[in-house]
């Protein structure tokens, strides 16, 4: 997994939601090469570095996701994230 990390990149759009100061964070997750990340079941988790609750995107079939916290659409509070592909 560690080698499919350092082989992929992944560009975020950021947004915020001004109600509870969430981001609406989307993205395209990509291998070196330019192809996308694509999977049954690929998903992209945000694990917070310190305080905080992680997030979680389904990667679509050609690369993209949005993340959410709960529920799609309620995007992620700010902070520093471990990002986990699955």
């Amino acid at each position: 997994m560690m080698r499919l990390i350092l082989l992929l990149t992944l560009t975020l759009a950021l947004g915020c939601n001004a109600e509870n100061g969430a981001l609406q964070v989307s993205g395209t997750v990509k291998y070196a090469d330019g192809k996308p990340v694509t999977g049954e079941s690929a998903t992209v988790v945000f694990q917070p570095i310190s305080d905080g609750k992680p997030a979680s995107a389904t990667i679509n079939p050609d690369g993209s996701f949005e993340a959410m916290t709960k529920k799609p659409g309620d995007g992620m509070q700010p902070g520093e994230y471990k990002v986990i592909l699955n």
